[in-house]
């Protein structure tokens, strides 16, 4: 009787290590997709996901297009997962950003040249403007 019961419960553990195995490479994709579209948990993703990344880049360079897309399947065009190094030099980590080109930069940026010294020079302001009227 006891057999029966440690062998149920040995099944059990197994079945369900099995399924988590399985569902944290296969949540990667929707929570990449989620957190793109919502702006939210992007550094929960990094840190939870990041060393699938890893893994994946130490195996070979397939596996790591493979996750690549299957992150970007339903996430906005520009974000992406990016390898940086760190900041003592010894690996890398993965990233998921929004890679914008050019960069965003919040707030007006005005795109028209403004005017030259010369022409500051040429033209006189418009308080300035005398009248013959007024003589």
């Amino acid at each position: 009787m006891k057999n029966d019961r440690t062998t149920s419960g040995t099944s059990f553990w197994v079945t369900a290590g099995v399924i988590a195995v399985l569902a944290y490479p296969v949540s990667l994709g929707p929570c990449c997709w989620a957190s793109s579209r919502t702006g939210i948990g992007i550094h929960v993703v990094e840190f939870i996901y990041g060393p699938i990344l890893k893994a994946a880049d130490a195996c070979s360079m397939p596996a790591v297009d493979f996750f690549q897309r299957y992150s970007r399947l339903g996430a906005p065009q520009e974000w992406e997962w990016f390898k940086w190094p760190n900041v003592n030099g010894t690996g890398a980590a993965w990233y998921w950003k929004a890679l914008r080109w050019p960069p965003f930069r919040p707030g007006p940026v005005s795109m028209t040249r403004g005017p030259s010294a010369e022409s500051d020079a040429e033209e006189e302001p418009a308080d300035s403007v005398r009248d013959d009227d007024d003589e």
